[in-house]
């Protein structure tokens, strides 16, 4: 749901026989919207937008993509030149409209003190939350106004501007929450939807299913590459993780001119499980945990270690703020997502509330971990927004039995995900009258950017409207 900064470059390949002789001159532009469109006299932003012709100019574009690749937080006008390369094929003859959503990029970012300071990524989780909470006072008011029902009623606005009658729209990870919601409210300038790395808008704020993947990516992960057994590294992670709910290990990580404190307990463990849908990292835990049952702890340690640096390098990058605003993923977050406690209540009710519910869990579906050790694996909703100021219009962005288009759709899930889980995107797919689901062997979150099968059947579907599902079907070997 949150990996969407990173664009692979796995899907160069697809891109290289047809890469643009020359680039066809871009029209940026903004429109002025409300803050609040409840409320005129809360003031108004701007929201930025860039319009790329087709590659092959000689005859009338076929259609227009707007593509999204997720956060919330991403500016996807800053990825222009990766997503070219990446949908080529598909560009030759349609035009590409990237909109930064209201709060990121071009279009009046957010911003806090403090939201480049590599030490969050070593944060122990409550100071994380607290950081959440300062942030979400520093905005005061305007912390309110970026759900994701905003953003998609801004993304109508440009496409009004435009004079586009109907779009092809193209989500990745949250960009699949954030065009299903535009879908829904505005379907008649829909033509058809790629959903890559879905999920349902009304997710499981505990992760029940995103453990469930993760015990499904280890088995496949274990099978496919001969080296480990999937009931075994569970049961590792099983014993391991008792040891580090009794007796956490401290220790210190170098990230540039710093060193900073770092606690390998239960919830880090789970961190590295749940790998945010990445299947290199998930492949390194079966030895990294099995060093550990056996009282080894460094391959664990060196595992966090470099999670930790990679997300603090990510954090510190002087150009991070051009891509993404951490601020404005938050404001999306703790607007949208479900909550175990209300915004109502002060923070010793929200918190004796959030740990009522969270004692209240079924401990079996968290096995080889507990239900509060999971919880801190690192996904959206849990706690993060305990300290995050009163919000009255906060709620999901699209009811449950909300109505979505009858138009073609085509949600991809990748086979090893543990952030976006295949039940949740095939779950999604269901709620679709019209859509095909399809499961890409070897992939992890967002598939469209890691595999070139998932890009390829996602723009022939663009293009044909149709797809088939088991065109990247499972593999007995990794790719």
């Amino acid at each position: 749901m949150t990996s969407a900064a990173r664009r692979r470059a796995a899907l160069a390949t697809v891109a290289v026989a047809l890469v643009m002789a020359a680039p066809a001159a871009a029209r940026s532009g903004t429109v002025t919207v409300p803050l609040d469109r409840a409320d005129p006299a809360a003031g108004t932003t701007r929201v930025a937008y860039q319009l790329i012709p087709r590659s092959d100019r000689s005859s009338p574009a076929q259609g227009t993509i707007l593509f999204n690749p997720g956060g919330p937080g991403q500016a996807p006008i800053g990825l222009a030149a990766s997503v070219r390369r990446e949908l080529a094929p598909l560009l030759e003859h349609r035009d590409l409209l990237l909109v930064d959503p209201r709060g990121t990029g071009r279009s009046d970012a957010l911003h806090c003190r403090g939201e480049s300071d590599a030490g969050l990524a070593f944060a122990t989780h409550d100071a994380f939350v607290r950081a959440i909470g300062a942030c979400g006072r520093q905005l005061g008011p305007r912390a309110r106004m970026y759900g994701s029902a905003a953003v998609a009623d801004d993304f109508e606005a440009v496409r009004a501007k435009l004079g586009i009658a109907t779009l092809d729209v193209w989500g990745e990870s949250y960009g699949t929450y954030l065009m299903t919601v535009f879908a829904s409210r505005h379907p008649e300038h829909v033509r058809s939807i790629v959903l890559s790395g879905a999920y349902r808008v009304d997710f499981d704020p505990w992760g029940r299913d995103r453990l469930a993947a993760a015990h499904r990516a280890i088995a496949l992960i274990c099978a496919r590459t001969r080296t480990c057994r999937g009931a075994k590294v569970l049961d590792d992670v099983a014993r391991v993780a008792a040891r580090l709910r009794q007796r956490p290990v401290r220790f210190t990580v170098k990230a540039g001119a710093r060193r900073y404190p770092v606690v390998l307990d239960e919830g880090a463990l789970a961190e590295l499980v749940y790998a945010q849908g990445d299947p290199l990292l998930l492949r390194r835990v079966p030895h990294a945990v099995a060093a550990a049952r056996t009282g080894h702890m460094h391959p664990l340690q060196h595992l966090l270690a470099e999670n930790r640096r990679t997300r603090a390098a990510l954090i510190a990058d002087p150009g991070a703020a051009a891509l993404f605003s951490v601020p404005q993923s938050f404001a999306t977050q703790c607007h949208d997502y479900p909550r175990a406690f209300s915004y109502d209540d002060p923070l010793p009710a929200r918190r004796a509330a959030y740990d009522r519910a969270l004692g209240a869990l079924d401990p079996r579906p968290f096995r080889p971990f507990s239900p509060r050790g999971w919880s801190r694996a690192g996904f959206e909703a849990t706690d993060t927004c305990l300290h995050w100021p009163a919000d009255p219009t906060a709620a999901a962005p699209l009811g449950p039995d909300a109505p979505l288009p009858d138009v073609p759709v085509l949600v991809l899930s990748g086979d090893l995900d543990t952030n976006t889980p295949p039940l949740a995107g095939r779950q999604l797919a269901r709620r679709y009258p019209h859509a095909t689901w399809a499961l890409i062997a070897n992939a992890g979150h967002t598939p469209t950017a890691g595999s070139a099968c998932a890009a390829r059947l996602a723009m022939r579907f663009v293009t044909t409207l149709t797809a088939r599902p088991k065109a990247c079907g499972a593999m007995r070997r990794p790719a």
